[in-house]
């Protein structure tokens, strides 16, 4: 049920001032950027709970804004008040956090990039924006874990699942697309696609039938991936961290969007390794990176994509021969991967 306060929010979200909307966006970025950094420096053992103490340049203690010592690192990272060393160069990053997160209020809000008239009510998009503005954080921590130490934590992951299933659950109008939809009965301007009456009469269990879908579509898929993946080159291709994380995604999109970020992971993939190695002279990306790319595609595109997709998923033998294709598809890429990474540097 729609409180004053979820009204006033669509209204404000949708036709309201756009400068206080991406300015709003834009410091939320910034405050999950710190928060991500923190949580990927715990994780992977390089701090202790809290921010470090000591200038890495000169060993004097750096000085703190005035937020306090750990609050003012979180927000800004540490200056040392001896030498000026900045503790971090990750404000950069969060600056292009902050980019993402405001862009990704404007796509949805001014947009229009999931505005479809079978998907959820536009009456809680700010809530659906809320919602995987937190998948997105998730991400960005598990990408910049597997790319510092090449694993995916359960405590990311698992985390997320449970945010995703019980953020579906509770609110109950949060999905892109039902968790069945059929536009092959579609009759242009007398009757829309068919959508099961339990649906609509029970938002709720609808919400954790979503959610519970796209998870167990995402994690089932990718397993197979890795399971056929590793068959073909006699050893595992990748790490359970991407099939859990693809499970994690799936809660919070549903199971038709995972299929589309599951066509899109090889594409994604090859830009992405592409790209290192422009940059960075390494041509070896890990696996989840991929599909991080893929969710934010979709979740920027999900109204274009879904409009010529909504015939296929809606056909089981063809949903079926999508899959399939996927499947085949990414394990080769992944077997490819593997099999450069054995070929010594000199043979390169």
């Amino acid at each position: 049920m729609l409180t004053p306060f979820d009204r006033w929010a669509a209204y404000f979200v949708v036709n309201g001032s756009t400068f206080w909307l991406l300015a709003i966006a834009a410091v939320c970025g910034w405050l999950a950027s710190r928060f991500c950094w923190h949580w990927i420096d715990c994780l992977t053992w390089d701090l202790p709970p809290w921010p470090v103490r000591v200038c890495s340049r000169c060993g004097a203690r750096p000085a703190r804004f005035s937020l306090g010592d750990t609050a003012g690192s979180m927000l800004f990272g540490p200056v040392c008040g001896a030498c000026g060393h900045h503790g971090s160069r990750r404000w950069l990053a969060s600056a292009a956090i902050s980019l993402l997160f405001a862009a990704f209020v404007w796509a949805v809000a001014k947009g229009e990039c999931q505005s479809l008239t079978s998907g959820g009510s536009i009456d809680w998009i700010h809530w659906r924006i809320a919602y995987h503005l937190v998948l997105i954080t998730l991400l960005i921590t598990a990408t910049g874990i597997d790319f510092k130490a090449y694993l995916i934590p359960d405590s990311i992951t698992i985390t997320g699942m449970i945010l995703g299933i019980l953020g579906a659950t509770w609110f109950g109008h949060l999905q892109l697309i039902p968790v069945w939809i059929d536009a092959n009965q579609e009759v242009p301007r007398i009757a829309g696609p068919y959508i099961p009456e339990w649906i609509k009469l029970h938002s709720h269990w609808h919400g954790l039938a979503w959610s519970v879908a796209g998870l167990i579509t995402g994690g089932v898929l990718t397993w197979l991936v890795r399971a056929v993946s590793s068959m073909i080159v006699g050893q595992e291709a990748m790490g359970f961290g991407d099939v859990t994380l693809m499970a994690m995604i799936g809660s919070f999109v549903g199971w038709q969007a995972v299929l589309v970020i599951f066509a899109l992971a090889p594409l994604c993939g090859t830009c992405l390794a592409f790209l290192s190695l422009l940059l960075t002279g390494k041509s070896y990306v890990p696996y989840g990176p991929y599909l991080s790319a893929a969710t934010l595609v979709v979740l920027f595109s999900w109204k274009w994509l879904w409009t010529p997709l909504r015939f296929i998923l809606g056909h089981p033998p063809t949903t079926i021969a999508l899959v399939g294709g996927s499947i085949f598809a990414l394990a080769i890429l992944l077997a490819g991967i593997r099999f450069y990474r054995t070929i010594p540097g000199k043979q390169r």
